[in-house]
């Protein structure tokens, strides 16, 4: 009796889950990227547990070229957003820095952007004391208090042959018209002094774009509203 209740719960068991993997499966599947929910030419699929999407759409998406090399067998993707920048390899060049002195050279250059962003007089005293005698980049900007920016991405660092100096780009999205993200990229001229640690000799913005929307984190999106 026992043996034959065992197999009647197995039995049901295993046709529950049979039906629910089943009913998951032939759900309808949305795919969501930066908080857009994106069509797709092919259906997304629960595959054993696995959801498969169209590599082609997706990377679109989020802003790079998708293309097949037959010879090779090889899916290429591209980045090109200007949001993605940071994946990329800009100066082609390996640094030998401990994690202290990359800290060194970074912790001005945060400092600085925090002293942007906020520009009151305390903010202007701290600028100050980052930049150089020699510093040759952007005044500090007047307007009392004016948060903007939403993120900061390193994106590459070059140190300056035959001097104490490294070069720094650095991304920085910030906002306009309530919640319109853009994208700026700044290039930063990092400087030891003698008794004075790392100093900014030169800062300034290289292009600043505008982005259709960006993601902080899930959950947390800006969009273009300049059209609205």
């Amino acid at each position: 009796m026992k043996r034959k209740l065992m197999i009647t719960v197995l039995l049901i068991f295993t046709l529950t889950s049979l039906l629910i993997g089943g009913a998951l499966a032939s759900g309808k599947i949305s795919i969501v990227v930066n908080g857009q929910t994106i069509k797709t030419d092919v259906s997304p699929r629960n595959v054993d547990g696995r959801v498969m999407v169209p590599i082609s759409t997706i990377s679109k998406a989020l802003g790079a070229n998708v293309s097949w090399d037959s010879k090779t067998q090889t899916v290429v993707i591209n980045q090109k957003n200007a949001a993605s920048a940071s994946g990329s390899d800009l100066w082609k060049e390996e640094l030998d820095l401990t994690g202290g002195d990359w800290a060194e050279i970074a912790s001005p250059i945060y400092q600085y952007l925090v002293a942007y962003n906020i520009r009151d007089e305390a903010s202007e005293e701290v600028w100050n004391k980052i930049v150089s005698p020699d510093y040759k980049g952007i005044s500090f900007p007047g307007g009392g208090v004016y948060p903007s920016i939403l993120d900061i991405k390193f994106i590459d660092a070059k140190k300056v042959e035959g001097a104490e100096q490294y070069k720094v780009r650095v991304n920085v999205v910030h906002y306009m018209n309530l919640s319109t993200p853009f994208i700026a990229e700044w290039e930063f001229l990092i400087t030891s002094y003698v008794g004075k640690g790392n100093l900014i000799d030169d800062a300034n913005i290289i292009k600043d774009t505008q982005l259709k929307n960006y993601t902080v984190f899930p959950g947390l999106t800006f969009v273009d509203v300049s059209e609205e």
